[in-house]
């Protein structure tokens, strides 16, 4: 292990960087979480104090451009992950940026390229986590023909409201701050593209069934993110898919994933932790597939990036280059849902 510590700055101490990137770094010998920049000074002040961080700031450009940082961890909202990650990446730092990329394809490009003017550092995202600890084993399964010609996919990703309709407008269904982004549907076609090949086309539509939210006052706003969408694509290789999303659930349902073929399908159930089925077309039955046991459910998220810039290596999961591809997707599925449902090549 080199002797010299990696100081690490955080950009925005969101829920994910507090339950997973904070402690986990902090546990890694040799890293050192030395700043950090919340939304404002005063939340800044009760992250660092929380987590013994020495200095708290209320610009997220101080620790972008500052020559003591070596990384920088981006965990703020997606309107951020692009002017955050290029001026860090300009200013000689790693970057491990959280999920949802950017606000849309335009914007992970410019993350790419950003990345590529650097090739000398780390520019990492946060992968899609839900199939950690069960990717190899589909992707063995399909790569030996157990489940034959893939001939369609099907995935459900139905929740509860994010928050309820007398609740200030959540972060993830307003487009100031998400952009593009809609429900998880560019976190479930990065896990697709895991095991399979990318879409062709795409056809969306969505509705906005609860379209309104507090305004703070006695006044309401109207949202424009959908909370009901349907999704139907074909692959490369010529197989039909079908996504539904909705967080219209009275009660949260399993989100799953089931890819049939010719000879069998296998089912992916998401949450709370992922388990694997598998049923021959010949017998129907569902039977449950052991996957091995991994600390964290396969999360390796912060250790991986440490050990990308100790080795100089790029990282497994996910790349810039993967990012761009579902945000790409994310942008085709827009431009559908903008002309009522017109198939639009990927």
């Amino acid at each position: 292990m080199n002797a010299k510590p990696i100081r690490i700055g955080v950009i925005g101490a969101g829920a994910n960087t507090r339950k997973m990137h904070l402690p986990l770094l902090q546990a890694i010998p040799g890293v050192q979480i030395t700043d950090v920049a919340n939304r404002t000074l005063e939340s800044s002040q009760k992250i660092a104090n929380e987590y013994h961080i020495p200095r708290a700031h209320s610009d997220w450009e101080a620790i972008a451009k500052a020559e003591d940082i070596d990384a920088v961890v981006i965990g703020t909202w997606p309107y951020l992950h692009c002017p955050a990650t290029t001026m860090s990446l300009a200013h000689n730092k790693h970057v491990l940026c959280e999920a949802r990329m950017a606000m849309n394809e335009k914007e992970a490009l410019q993350m790419l390229q950003a990345s590529q003017d650097t090739p000398h550092l780390i520019a990492q995202l946060v992968p899609a986590p839900f199939t950690l600890r069960a990717d190899d084993t589909v992707k063995q399964l399909i790569a030996s023909n157990e489940l034959g010609q893939i001939t369609h996919i099907q995935t459900e990703f139905q929740t509860a409201p994010v928050s309820s309709a007398d609740a200030p407008l959540h972060w993830r269904r307003n487009k100031t701050f998400s952009g593009e982004n809609i429900m998880t549907l560019g976190i479930i076609y990065e896990t697709l593209l895991r095991w399979l090949p990318p879409a062709l086309w795409v056809s969306a539509q969505s509705k906005c069934f609860n379209d309104r939210a507090s305004s703070g006052d006695s006044s309401t706003i109207q949202i424009e993110i959908p909370d009901y969408m349907n999704v139907q694509m074909q692959l490369e290789n010529g197989a039909q898919a079908s996504m539904i999303f909705s967080e219209l659930a009275p009660t949260a349902r399993s989100p799953h994933i089931e890819i049939f073929g010719n000879k069998a399908a296998l089912r992916l159930e998401l949450l709370p932790s992922v388990k694997l089925f598998t049923a021959q077309n010949s017998d129907k039955i569902w039977k449950e597939i052991a996957l091995p046991d991994m600390k964290n459910n396969g999360w390796r998220v912060e250790e991986e990036f440490i050990h990308s810039i100790r080795n100089h290596k790029s990282p497994h999961l996910t790349t810039f280059k993967e990012g761009l591809e579902y945000m790409k997707f994310t942008s085709a599925v827009n431009r559908s849902l903008q002309e009522e449902g017109k198939r639009i090549f990927v």
